[in-house]
């Protein structure tokens, strides 16, 4: 489907999920086409997804596993969105629940549009701004001085080598 609009009674979710990182890197694909054959259980349409990739996370999450609570500092993380019916949700979640090397996940409902945002760069009118407060020379480009907030005396010149390092350096 790829209107943006939903069928009638099918509404959009993001399913979100961590899986325990016992599987190892080379079976996380069958884990994740478990889930995708729950989606395909309740007929339901995948509009985007990430590839569970293994992230530090922020507290330990513990699992019974095979009769043994296990804890993890790390799991794979991956998401994916999709369209189904309303009333096939209950039936997934159930579903997602009783897999056992899925430590933890959460079904919300949300949009078809990509939500994704990149970084926010500033207008015109904020860098004006910014630069009245910190009195920096507005008017023709005559000058430099209006590209720098730093005082004259502070102002150094930097041969290429000494440029290129400090670029590298601001570079991740």
């Amino acid at each position: 489907m790829d209107t943006k609009e939903t069928k009638e009674g099918s509404k959009v979710y993001e399913l979100g999920f961590h899986i325990a990182p016992i599987v190892g890197e080379e079976n996380v694909a069958h884990e994740v086409s478990e889930i995708r054959n729950l989606l395909d259980g309740i007929k339901a349409e995948v509009i985007s997804e990430d590839f569970p990739r293994l992230v530090t996370l922020s507290y330990p999450l513990g699992k019974m596993i095979k009769g043994t609570k296990r804890s993890f500092k790390e799991a794979f993380f991956g998401w994916v969105k999709f369209e189904a019916d309303a009333d096939k949700v209950a039936e997934l979640h159930a579903a997602v629940e009783k897999l056992e090397n899925v430590l933890r996940f959460l079904l919300i409902k949300t949009v078809r549009d990509n939500t994704l945002y990149g970084p926010k760069f500033a207008t015109k009118e904020q860098i004006k701004g910014i630069a009245k407060k910190e009195g920096v020379v507005e008017g023709p480009a005559a000058d430099e001085s209006q590209y720098s907030t730093l005082p004259e005396k502070e102002k150094q010149d930097l041969t290429p080598e000494e440029l290129d390092k400090t670029i590298d350096d601001l570079v991740v």
